[in-house]
């Protein structure tokens, strides 16, 4: 593919709703070169409520304030559904969007660190060294994900960040 929208299209069936939506800017060469300096950031946030997920996540350059954002609702019956399973959905839209700007633009080496407010998604992802049993709730999200990270050329790394601190005595 040789842009967002083309690659988007020959994403797999199964991984394009984790880019439902998703607004990026016309040129990304900025954001692909902030990358490879690992001068850019990367934020996700997963919302849950009465047996909804949705997510949304950036990746933005620190220089040049480039970005690509994207939201998703994580796939699944109701009855699976929770603020884990949303900030894990918000992990899974960031890594295909890497996937795709790795394919455009030949990205081969660079780092990131993903800022996550669920630390016990963060460290499913990022710091487990054995891939989940596949009893696990969630086993098709992690798995997936962790997966998609093995193949980039990218090294990624998870960190915590407390959430909610809008909210009085949290």
């Amino acid at each position: 593919p040789s842009n967002i929208p083309a690659a988007v299209e020959a994403l797999h069936p199964g991984d394009k709703w984790t880019v439902q939506e998703l607004t990026t800017p016309g040129y990304l060469l900025p954001l692909v070169e902030s990358i490879k300096r690992g001068q850019a950031i990367v934020v996700s946030d997963g919302s849950y409520k009465e047996g909804f997920g949705t997510s949304a996540f950036v990746i933005q350059s620190l220089s040049t304030g480039n970005r690509v954002s994207g939201r998703n609702i994580p796939p699944g019956p109701s009855s699976i559904q929770s603020s884990y399973r949303s900030e894990l959905a918000g992990i899974a839209g960031i890594v295909n969007v890497l996937c795709m700007l790795g394919q455009i633009y030949s990205l081969q080496e660079g780092s990131l660190e993903v800022g996550l407010d669920n630390e016990q998604a963060m460290k499913s992802v990022f710091h487990n060294e054995w891939d989940p049993s596949i009893k696990k709730p969630d086993f098709d999200l992690i798995y997936d994900i962790r997966q998609k990270i093995r193949t980039l050329p990218l090294t990624l790394t998870g960190r915590w960040i407390k959430g909610h601190q809008d909210k009085e005595g949290v």
